[in-house]
């Protein structure tokens, strides 16, 4: 399930995928969309952050992370994927 989550955010949520499977859903998208020319030869870049739900969680405790997770990946120098586990 894919859906807008902000101005320029999105989440997508992978239920039964372990934070390991959906870090590779993120790298395949990322790797898709800048490989894929938009307009004129210019391409498109993407910075993801990606992190597991711990049951029982509460969505804030879990967005927050994932916010993190985004954070970092801009910080380390954009378009790539950064995780944060759970634990």
């Amino acid at each position: 399930m894919c859906a807008r989550w902000g101005g320029e955010e999105f989440v997508i949520a992978a239920p039964q995928t372990d934070l390991t499977g959906a870090t590779a859903l993120a790298e395949k998208l990322r790797e898709t969309l800048s490989s894929s020319p938009f307009t004129a030869g210019e391409t498109l870049t993407v910075s993801i952050g990606v992190t597991e739900r711990i049951s029982g969680e509460p969505l804030e405790q879990m967005m927050a992370r994932v916010d993190k997770a985004l954070y970092l990946a801009k910080a380390n120098g954009r378009d790539r994927v950064e995780a944060i586990s759970g634990d």
